[in-house]
């Protein structure tokens, strides 16, 4: 994936521009992402189960646990994730992640969490021709996501001390992100997807260009990205040309 262009569209007061090096545009990152298949719980397949008018319609989801933390680590450049929790089936639209307490240089972090919350979610899919190797099956999705990183708030002690000191006292100070990520995917060829990714950042009620702003997104970030279905392990079922392990530890392969 290639971070390819930035906007600014109410200007350099409401967001702030990183340099290459610190993931700004041209930076250039790699990391694995699984989908796989599933039969979801929609009202359409408890029809169809109940009432007996067909066999339940699976659906291709994503890994959202393990494509989170892929892709996290990835963006900070070190394995920066210590866990996430995500339930598809109960709740699908909320995912926790757990930042590592160790950094690169094998410091301590203090315990920081991340709650990322989905909505508004939308997709679309369009086959303009009747083959799949000229580039003519096209997906399209985009979803709300709202980013809330929970922090220990420091604070100092009422008392004075020789060396200033602060400690934890339970409190917690929390940022919050908004922002509407969209994704445009089409397949070149069997087992290769180019695609799109924009992300447009909104500003919070506390920030203090908010009013300002006026619910525009106050910057447009554009990635550009290339899939390559991975080879199945030596052990894969014969024929299969890709496997995919689920976050139920069962392997699904085609």
């Amino acid at each position: 994936m290639e971070f390819t262009g930035l906007r600014l569209p109410l200007g350099r007061e409401y967001a702030a521009e990183a340099p290459a090096e610190q993931g700004g545009v041209g930076s250039r990152y790699a990391f694995r992402q699984r989908w796989y298949s599933t039969l979801p719980d929609t009202l359409d397949n408890q029809l169809r189960v109940n009432l007996g008018l067909g066999m339940p319609r699976d659906a291709i989801i994503a890994d959202r646990a393990f494509n989170t933390r892929q892709a996290t680590d990835a963006f900070l450049g070190w394995a920066a994730v210590e866990g996430v929790e995500y339930d598809p089936r109960d709740a699908p639209l909320r995912a926790t992640v757990e930042l590592s307490r160790v950094a690169p240089d094998a410091s301590p972090l203090p315990p920081r969490r991340l709650e990322l919350y989905i909505n508004n979610l939308a997709s679309d899919g369009s086959t303009e021709g009747q083959g799949q190797e000229a580039g003519d099956v096209a997906f399209y999705a985009s979803e709300l996501c709202r980013q809330c990183l929970y922090l220990p708030m420091p604070m100092r002690l009422p008392v004075p001390m020789p060396v200033p000191m602060q400690v934890l006292v339970g409190a917690r100070q929390v940022e919050v992100k908004d922002y509407e990520v969209m994704h445009s995917w089409r397949q070149l060829a069997p087992g290769l997807v180019q695609g799109r990714q924009r992300s447009c950042l909104y500003l919070q009620p506390q920030e203090r260009r908010y009013f300002s702003a006026a619910g525009r997104a106050v910057a447009v970030y554009d990635y550009r990205f290339s899939m390559r279905r991975v080879a199945p392990e030596a052990d894969a079922p014969a024929g299969a040309v890709a496997c995919v392990p689920t976050p139920k530890d069962v392997i699904q392969c085609v």
